[in-house]
């Protein structure tokens, strides 16, 4: 795990410019990579490529980067890992006997690929989390790619015939070159679910290497030639065309299992100790029942709690530690330690971030860092598997919405979504009536957001976009300049021959899974030198996962189903089985409490009209309603606050958002 930095200037520059440049962008990253810093330089032709390392393969010499090829045209500043590099190196060594390794590290076999199979097939070859720039020094190409989901971050400025990367904003932002300009499309899609997109940065003249793409810049310094080398969608349309897929769940539990265990195993490999994260859900639970299976010493795995009970899920990963023998630590998180943090979150994710669940996952991270280098982790369980309540939930309301005729339906919804906060709920004749048959008052408030949501769909693509969306017309939020028509999802994925559980899985595949989770993790672990590995998103494993059956995955109005069954060969049904709560934390009574100071400077009037993006009432609005209790606006709270957050630090730093 490492950053990565570089350019390519048209324009000619000295040594000792070029050196200038580059230095701050790699020290920048230390954070990513304190173990050791490389530089390499090719003043002809105007490339810098450099790169910080953490060592957890080959902790010799002979793993450090930039690495040039051993023919000398190709140079690698790379960042992430490659489980079945040693797989590799046996094909390459059979092709060819003769071939002398310098030492053990998979940047080293990544480049002897490229030499043997080109950059297309390395690829393909490989399975695991990376971003790398490689430099071809014979035909004076710069290439940057991105594993397939987009595990590992890679940000990339081309302007005035200059090419920037870098894992991080911050290490472009420090470039003398970079030119920074807020963008108002970044602004408005950062505000409808709490992150941006893999479409979208909130510099107007950065982009991000989308996940499974090949871009290639030449001598012409225009806009790079880009290629697809893996697309999940085109598994899973590929898949949902056949239909003589008739495995029982079953054959396909005994499939899976065995590539996951393979993956799992591979993942555990290490030069430096290892451990698990361990929430007590379904995903975290299985990938440490099968590291434990595989290990002669208890795994060590790490959870982080609360105080308040309705909260606090690591009780139930302490239960599912001893019951597979792990040597388990838990942290319990308090508001002391969120108020440390969140100072640190402009700092940390660069752009906007607006996942509260961000405050545990770095205290985890910090944590976990004092007693192992790598964790292995759940992530990527509930988009492959189908494990969000949205999987299972959305193609019910749909079909429940399509019995009414248009007229009704909007008269019933409209009725229902009357009572969508607190008050209106206590003073409702609906309250008795709920309880009356044993059903909780909150029930009514979830139906009432939830009618809101359908009577304002008149697509399923829609109501997908209404239920991952945080503001459901963020353009009443914002000034002018910054309200655009959603673009809801990519426009070249259509429903199709996938179910309506499914398609939402590859939506929240392609948006929610690289723009959120793995970004949230990424930037935590990160931030304290800390390396996360995912076996659910082993190319592997989603490729075959991709052909099973949706009855399999979602069933009984439960999701993950054929986790579950997996899981139970190892852990006690009772253990596991609860309803989904989330890596959560009780946001709104602390910004009621503990948070509301800071959050009510960011939310003063001044500091509104003073950076003119946000309409000053409906701002106040919402936060006098959720100090009143009228509603629990916390999720859009804090993706205003940490957007204010951001950019109070953004001023400070000097970057001029309204030039």
């Amino acid at each position: 795990m490492c950053g990565i930095v570089g350019f390519w200037l048209s324009s000619s520059s000295s040594f000792d410019n070029i050196q200038n440049l580059i230095d701050p962008m790699i020290q920048s990253l230390e954070h990513r990579g304190p173990d050791a810093n490389g530089l390499w330089i090719n003043q002809s032709s105007n490339v810098a490529l450099g790169h910080r390392r953490l060592s957890i393969l080959d902790l010799s010499s002979t793993g450090s980067q930039p690495m040039e090829s051993s023919n000398g045209r190709y140079v690698l500043s790379y960042n992430g890992e490659i489980y079945n590099h040693l797989e590799i190196r046996r094909d390459i060594q059979n092709l060819n006997p003769d071939y002398r390794w310098r030492g053990s590290s998979d940047t080293e076999t990544i480049l002897a690929a490229i030499e043997i199979f080109g950059i297309e097939k390395m690829l393909d070859l490989c399975s695991g989390m990376f971003a790398m720039a490689i430099w071809d020094s014979k035909s004076n190409k710069l290439t940057l790619t991105r594993d397939r989901f987009g595990e590992k971050p890679l940000y990339y400025y081309a302007n005035e015939g200059n090419i920037m990367f870098a894992s991080e904003l911050k290490a472009l932002r420090v470039n003398s070159l970079y030119k920074f300009k807020i963008d108002p499309k970044g602004v408005k899609n950062y505000f409808k679910r709490g992150y941006l997109d893999e479409m979208h940065c909130i510099d107007s003249q950065s982009k991000k290497v989308p996940p499974g793409k090949i871009l290639c810049f030449d001598n012409s310094f225009s806009a790079p030639r880009k290629k697809t080398y893996w697309s999940y969608s085109n598994y899973i349309n590929s898949k949902a065309s056949k239909s003589h897929n008739i495995s029982s769940l079953k054959d396909e539990a005994i499939r899976i299992e065995a590539i996951l265990s393979e993956t799992v195993k591979s993942q555990m490999i290490s030069d430096v100790p290892i451990g698990s994260f361990l929430s007590g859900g379904i995903d975290s639970s299985l990938i440490t029942a099968l590291m434990q299976k595989d290990s002669n010493l208890p795994v060590k795995t790490f959870t982080v709690g609360f105080e308040e009970d309705i909260f606090n899920e690591s009780k139930h990963a302490e239960k599912i530690a001893d019951y597979l023998g792990t040597d388990h630590t838990s942290f319990i998180l308090k508001e002391s330690d969120a108020l440390d943090i969140i100072p640190k979150l402009p700092i940390i994710y660069d752009e906007p971030f607006a996942d509260y669940s961000q405050i545990p996952s770095i205290l985890l991270a910090r944590e976990a860092k004092k007693h192992v280098s790598v964790v292995l982790t759940g992530d990527g369980g509930d988009e492959i598997f189908g494990g969000y309540n949205r999987h299972v939930l959305a193609p019910m309301l749909w079909s429940i919405s399509k019995i009414f005729p248009t007229v009704i339906k909007k008269e019933i919804f409209s009725f229902l979504s009357h009572y969508k906060n607190q008050k209106k709920v206590e003073s409702s004749f609906l309250q008795s009536l709920f309880l009356k048959f044993g059903l909780s008052p909150q029930l009514l408030l979830k139906v009432s957001h939830l009618s809101e949501m359908l009577s304002n769909s008149n697509s399923y693509e829609e109501l997908y976009d209404q239920l991952t969306s945080i503001f459901l017309d963020s353009n009443n939020l914002l000034h002018k300049q910054y309200r655009f028509k959603d673009n809801y999802f990519p426009t070249d994925i259509e429903i199709g021959a996938l179910s309506k559980s499914r398609w939402i899985m590859l939506m929240d595949s392609l948006m929610y899974l690289p723009g959120d989770i793995l970004t949230k993790v990424d930037r935590a672990s990160m931030s304290t030198s800390l390396e996360t590995r995912a076996p659910f998103l082993d190319r592997r494993v989603a490729e075959i996962a991709s052909g099973i059956k949706t009855k399999h995955l979602i069933k009984r109005r439960k999701g993950k189903f054929i986790l579950r069954h997996i899981l139970s060969k190892y852990v006690p049904n009772q253990l596991f089985e609860r309803p989904k709560q989330g890596f959560t934390i009780p946001l709104d009574s602390w910004l009621r409490n503990e948070l509301r100071d800071w959050a009510e400077d960011l939310l003063s009037v001044k500091k509104i009209k003073k950076i003119n993006i946000f309409e000053v009432k409906v701002v106040r609005s919402i936060w006098d309603d959720h100090l009143n209790h009228h509603s629990n606006n916390a999720a859009k709270l804090w993706t205003i606050l940490m957007f204010q957050s951001w950019l109070e630090r953004s001023l400070n730093q000097g970057l001029d958002i309204h030039k």
